[in-house]
């Protein structure tokens, strides 16, 4: 064959081939497309957990500082229930030794107005 023969037939081939899809490649990039689309949705689907991770430490961080400030606020009442019961105990003190230092005089002046009563009487 000659070389002119040749070249043609090197041409035509290509050109048949150019025009055949081949099936390989074809699968091939479409598998190279199908992991480049996995890829960028594992990634998205990774950013999205990310968030959500972030939204949900954040909600458990408010969720902690408002059980904080309830807590001191329930805390502080207690200390003020127990100062005023406090309050009320000593004031109930002093009112109880009050009413036994009333009573001690009472007594006293009833034995000595009973004894002064006597004396009376006696003479």
């Amino acid at each position: 064959m000659p070389i002119t023969q040749r070249i043609k037939n090197l041409i035509t081939n290509k050109r048949i081939k150019e025009k055949e899809p081949d099936f390989f490649g074809e699968v091939y990039s479409g598998l190279k497309l199908l992991s480049k689309k996995y890829k960028n949705f594992r990634e998205k689907q990774k950013i999205k957990k990310q968030k959500e991770e972030q939204i949900r430490l954040k909600e458990q961080e408010e969720q902690r500082l408002q059980e904080q400030a309830q807590q001191k606020l329930q805390e502080q009442e207690e200390r003020k229930l127990q100062k005023e019961q406090k309050l009320k105990e000593a004031k109930e003190r002093r009112l109880k030794a009050r009413e036994e230092q009333i009573i001690l005089k009472f007594t006293k002046l009833k034995k000595t107005s009973k004894s002064f009563f006597f004396i009376k009487s006696a003479k």
